[in-house]
C-alpha cells in the first residue's frame, strides 16, 4: 500500500475520531480512488468503520471489497462478525460459510459460526462445528465455552459444565465461560458454586447488568437476602428495564417482610410488561400476605387470563376464592384441578390441596409434584449417627411458628416437659424474631433456642449436624415460612413430620409422621410416604396451662339472640367449602330456631356468605359474624355457643381443641385424609365418639336433632366437662410419655442399623 494511500487513511481515521464524519469519508474515498482495483484498500476502510462502530458504512465497503476478492477469508469473516453484532445471524452464517469454503480449517471463522448457530438455537449444528475446532486445536478456550452454551441449551448441563471447566482451565479469565457456567450451576440448583462464578464475573464486568441480576438470584437461593437485594439494586441501577428483575426483587422484599416495597417492585415489572404473568402472580401472593385478599384475587384473575397454565396459579386462584368464600366460577376450576393433578402438572401447592379434596391419592401426588420441582441438587456427605454410649437423645424441633401461632399454642408445654434425663431439646426457629409472650416462653422451654431464619437450607442442615441432632422434627411441612427443605440435605439421622402439615410429605427424606389410629387408620397407611409413629390416643399435643378468661360474656355483646340455638364455627374461612356450606344451610333450614356464628376478618366474607345463604333460601340475618379476640377471651367466647360445627374436607385442628378445652362440643364427620379426620381424633381421645357422624347426611341429621332437642346435647356437654380432666387429650404429661416412647423406638432402630417401620406406642 503506497505512502499516499496510507496518508489518506490516517487522515480519515483522525477525522473519524474527531467525529468529522464527512471529512473522514472524503479521505477514505481519496484512498480508494488512488487504487480502484485494489480490494485491500476497500477492506482497510471497511475494517476502520467497523472498529468505530459504523457498521452500515463498514458493510458497504467490505461488500465492494468482496466483489474484487471473493475468496478473501478476512473480508468474509469480518462481514459475518458485523451481521452477528447487528443480530442478523442468518446473514452472518452465510459469510462464515463463505470464509470456510475458502479456508475450511479457519479456527476463528469456525468459532464464530458456532456462536451464530447457538444464537439461532441450532445447537446440534453448533456442537458439530465446535468439535471441528477442538479436533484442530483443543486448547481454544472460546470453542469450549461455545460448546458449553450449546450443551446447556440441549439440556445436557453436566456436559456443559465439563466444557466450561475445560475453557477456564485454558483461560481462567474468560468471562463468557464464567458467566455461562454460573447459569448452568443455577439451573442445577448448585447455588453456592454459581455464586462464586457470578462474584468473579461482576468483579470483571461491573457494568454488566445480567451478572448482577444472576448474582442476586444465587444469593437469594442461599438465603443471603440483604446481599441479594443489594445485587438487584446494583443491576437495576445500570438498567432499570428488566421486568423479571423487578419481579424477583419483589419476591425478595416479600421474604424480608417489606411487602409494600415488594408491591412497588411488581408494579414496576407490570409497567414494563403489562402481560407479565409472574409479576401479577407474585403481586397477588404479597397482597394475600397483607390480608388484602380481594386485591390478591384480582391479581390472580388477571394472571390467569394471561397464562392459565402458569405454575401453581390455578391452586392459588381457587384458594384465594375460598379465602373470601367467593365460589363464583370455582366449580369448573376445581374439576379441572382434580382431573389434572394425576398427570403430574404443577397446579397447586400441597397445603391448598387439603381444603379442596380429602383424596389421599391426590394429596400425595400434589406433594410429590411440588417436591420434585423444588428439591435442591446439592448434597451433603452421608450422615452417621453418633455411637456414644448412654448419650441423651438430641431432638431438634424446626419451625417458623415459634410465636403466637396455632402450632406453638399446641406444643409449648411439650418442649418444657421432655425428660431432660433422657433428652436434650433444641428449638430451630426459622421465623421472625417477634419476641411476643409466646416466643419468650418457648425460648425458655428449649435447652437451646437457635435462630436460623437468615441461614440457607443447607446451612440449617449443617447446623443440625454440627449439634449432633439425632431426631429432627419438622413442625411446618408445606405451610407458610416453613424450611422443611433443609431436611432434604439429611439434617439428622432420623427425620419426622409433625403437626404443622396434616398430611403426607410425599418425600424420601421424611422417615416418620406422628399420627394415631384415627387420623391414619391401618387400611389407609399405604398412601403415606412416611412410616407412622402411632400414638395410642390422639396425635395432637395440647397445652394444659392454657388460660381461659374469667370474663363472662353475654350473647348480646356479639349480637347473638338469647333464645336461639347457636351453631358456631371459627375455622379459617378457606376451610368452608361450598359443598359443606350447603350442609350448614340444610341444617338451618331444618332447625328454624338456630343461627350460625362465624369468624369474619374481612367484610367480603360476610357479604359472600350472606349472598350464598340467600341463594339457599336462608335468611342472611341467621348468619352472625364476629372478629378476633385475645387468646384467653377467644376461648371464653365459646361458652356462648351450643355446638361447634366442623368443616370438611379440612377439619378444625387447633380450633377444635380450643372449643373442646372451653367446654363446647364439636360435631364432625370424617373422610380419607389426615386433614379430614383431625377432629375425630380429638373426640375419640375424649371418649366422645357420639359426636363423630358416620356421613354427611348423619352430620346434618345430628346437628338438626341437637338444635331441635337441645336437652339431648346437655349430657354430652356434661360428659365433655367431666372427661376433659380425666381422658388423654389434655393430659400433656401422658402425651409426652407416649411421644418420647415412639421417638426412642425410632432412635433404637436407627442405632441398630434397622430401617424405619411403623411404630405402635402402647398405653
Amino acid at each position: 500500500m503506497s505512502a499516499r494511500i496510507m496518508e489518506f487513511l490516517q487522515r480519515g481515521i483522525a477525522a473519524l475520531s474527531d467525529k468529522k464524519i464527512l471529512e473522514a469519508k472524503q479521505y477514505f474515498e481519496l484512498a480508494i480512488a488512488s487504487n480502484k482495483s485494489n480490494g485491500s484498500t476497500l477492506t482497510k476502510v471497511g475494517t476502520i468503520y467497523a472498529q468505530n462502530g459504523s457498521y452500515s458504512e463498514a458493510k458497504t465497503y467490505l461488500t465492494k471489497a468482496l466483489e474484487i476478492l471473493p475468496n478473501d477469508v478476512t473480508i468474509c469473516h469480518n462481514l459475518g462478525l458485523i451481521f452477528s453484532i447487528q443480530g442478523d445471524n442468518e446473514k452472518a452464517l452465510k459469510y462464515y460459510d463463505q470464509a470456510l469454503k475458502a479456508h475450511p480449517n479457519n479456527i476463528e471463522a469456525l468459532i464464530n459460526r458456532a456462536a451464530a448457530l447457538n444464537e439461532l438455537t441450532r445447537y446440534e449444528e453448533a456442537v458439530m462445528t465446535i468439535n471441528k475446532v477442538i479436533a484442530i486445536n483443543s486448547l481454544v478456550a472460546e470453542a469450549w465455552s461455545n460448546l458449553g452454551i450449546a450443551y446447556r441449551h440441549l439440556g445436557k448441563p453436566e456436559e456443559a459444565l465439563e466444557a466450561y471447566n475445560n475453557a477456564l482451565e485454558i483461560n481462567p479469565h474468560l468471562t463468557n465461560a464464567i458467566y455461562n457456567k454460573g447459569l448452568t450451576l443455577n439451573s442445577l440448583k448448585q447455588f453456592s458454586k454459581a455464586l462464586e462464578c457470578f462474584e468473579i464475573f461482576t468483579q470483571a464486568q461491573p457494568n454488566n447488568v445480567q451478572g448482577w441480576l444472576y448474582l442476586a438470584v444465587s444469593q437469594e437461593k442461599l438465603n443471603q437476602l440483604i446481599e441479594s437485594l443489594n445485587s438487584y439494586d446494583q443491576g437495576l441501577a445500570i438498567d432499570s428495564n428488566f421486568a423479571e428483575a423487578w419481579s424477583n426483587r419483589g419476591n425478595l422484599l416479600g421474604r424480608l417482610c417489606r411487602h409494600q416495597e415488594a408491591i412497588q417492585s411488581y408494579d414496576n415489572a407490570i409497567r414494563l410488561r403489562p402481560e407479565y404473568c409472574a409479576a401479577w402472580v407474585n403481586k397477588g401472593h404479597t397482597l394475600f400476605e397483607l390480608n388484602k385478599h380481594l386485591e390478591a384475587l384480582i391479581c390472580y384473575q388477571k394472571a390467569f387470563l394471561i397464562n392459565p397454565d402458569f405454575d401453581y396459579l390455578l391452586g392459588a386462584l381457587i384458594h384465594s376464592h375460598m379465602r373470601l368464600c367467593d365460589w363464583s366460577g370455582t366449580a369448573s376450576l376445581i374439576k379441572k384441578l382434580l382431573s389434572d393433578i394425576p398427570n403430574g402438572e404443577k397446579l397447586i401447592t400441597p397445603f391448598f390441596t387439603l381444603g379442596i379434596t380429602d383424596s389421599l391419592a391426590l394429596q400425595k401426588k400434589s406433594a410429590e409434584i411440588y417436591l420434585e420441582n423444588t428439591k435442591p441438587q446439592e448434597k451433603l456427605p452421608p450422615l452417621i449417627l453418633s455411637n456414644k454410649e448412654n448419650k441423651k437423645i438430641r431432638i431438634g424441633y424446626l419451625s417458623s411458628d415459634f410465636h403466637t401461632h396455632a402450632v406453638a399454642i399446641l406444643t409449648a408445654e411439650i418442649f418444657e416437659l421432655h425428660d431432660r434425663n433422657k433428652f436434650e431439646i433444641y428449638g430451630f426457629s426459622s421465623g421472625a424474631n417477634i419476641n411476643d409472650e409466646m416466643q419468650k416462653r418457648l425460648r425458655t422451654g428449649f435447652d437451646l433456642f437457635i435462630e436460623v431464619e437468615s441461614m440457607s437450607d443447607q446451612e440449617i442442615a449443617e447446623k443440625f449436624r454440627s449439634l449432633e441432632i439425632d431426631i429432627a422434627i419438622d413442625l411446618g411441612g408445606f405451610t407458610k415460612g416453613s424450611r422443611t427443605r433443609a431436611l432434604s440435605y439429611r439434617a439428622a439421622p432420623i427425620q419426622v413430620s409433625y403437626l404443622g402439615f396434616p398430611g403426607t410429605m410425599g418425600s424420601n427424606y421424611i422417615d416418620y409422621i406422628i399420627g394415631d389410629q384415627t387420623v391414619i387408620p391401618e387400611e389407609l397407611k399405604s398412601a403415606y410416604s412416611e412410616k407412622i409413629i402411632y400414638l395410642p390416643n390422639s396425635y395432637q399435643a395440647n397445652d394444659s396451662k392454657r388460660k381461659i378468661s374469667e370474663k363472662t360474656f353475654l350473647r348480646q355483646e356479639f349480637s347473638l339472640p338469647t333464645d336461639s340455638f347457636v351453631f358456631c364455627c371459627f375455622n379459617n374461612p378457606y376451610k368452608i367449602s361450598p359443598h359443606h356450606f350447603s350442609s350448614w344451610m340444610t341444617i338451618l333450614e331444618n332447625s328454624p330456631n338456630s343461627i350460625l356464628w362465624l369468624l369474619e376478618d374481612e367484610i367480603e366474607i360476610s357479604r359472600n356468605l350472606c349472598t350464598e345463604a340467600q341463594k339457599a333460601g336462608i335468611d342472611p340475618n341467621r348468619l352472625i359474624f364476629c372478629g378476633r379476640l385475645p387468646p384467653d377471651q377467644y376461648l371464653a367466647r365459646y361458652r356462648l355457643a351450643d355446638l361447634f360445627l366442623d368443616t370438611h374436607p379440612f377439619n378444625a385442628g387447633t380450633t377444635a381443641s380450643d372449643a373442646l378445652w372451653a367446654g363446647l362440643p364439636v360435631l364432625t364427620y370424617m373422610g380419607e385424609a389426615f386433614s379430614s379426620r383431625m377432629a375425630g381424633s380429638l373426640l375419640s381421645a375424649l371418649n366422645l365418639t357420639e359426636l363423630i357422624a358416620d356421613s354427611r347426611e348423619d352430620y346434618i341429621n345430628l346437628a338438626v336433632e341437637f338444635a331441635i332437642h337441645p336437652e339431648k346435647l346437655l349430657p354430652i356437654r356434661n360428659k365433655l366437662a367431666s372427661n376433659r380432666a380425666v381422658t388423654p387429650l389434655f393430659d400433656t404429661q401422658l402425651f409426652i410419655k407416649h411421644l418420647e416412647s415412639g421417638l426412642s423406638q425410632a432412635f433404637e432402630r436407627h442405632r441398630n442399623h434397622l430401617m424405619p417401620i411403623d411404630i405402635k406406642v402402647s398405653q
